[in-house]
């Protein structure tokens, strides 16, 4: 199990199921933890999940919320109330997000991203 990896997504401010998920991870002896971003939005908790990730995660990958989330002019009042939630240190800790992140297992290359290593958003 000491090469194993649990990859999650898109937890979206979902406490509950993150806690849940982080509990099957540590029962089953998961040592490497990436999550792939969406760490904002619909649910109520994003501050609280992006600190869990950042402190659980070996990488986060910046998702499409996250990116969104940290721009200056946000279109979506949807998005902007979720967005209005989160204080400009953690936004900023989200603006900092790698687009992607490059593992070697022996002698393959694994890249983790969101949605394409170019973009969070396409």
């Amino acid at each position: 199990m000491k090469d194993s990896i649990a990859v999650i997504s898109d937890i979206h401010g979902n406490i509950t199921a993150l806690d849940t998920v982080l509990k099957e991870i540590r029962q089953r002896n998961i040592p490497r933890i990436v999550c792939l971003g969406d760490l904002i939005g619909k649910g109520p908790a994003s501050c609280r999940v992006i600190d869990i990730c950042r402190e659980e995660s070996s990488v986060v990958i910046k998702g499409n919320w996250d990116d969104v989330a940290t721009r200056a002019h946000i279109e979506s009042d949807f998005v902007r109330w979720f967005a209005d939630q989160v204080d400009d240190e953690r936004k900023m800790d989200l603006s900092s997000l790698p687009l992607c992140y490059n593992l070697m297992l022996g002698n393959k290359r694994i890249r983790f991203f969101h949605a394409s290593q170019e973009s969070p958003l396409i």
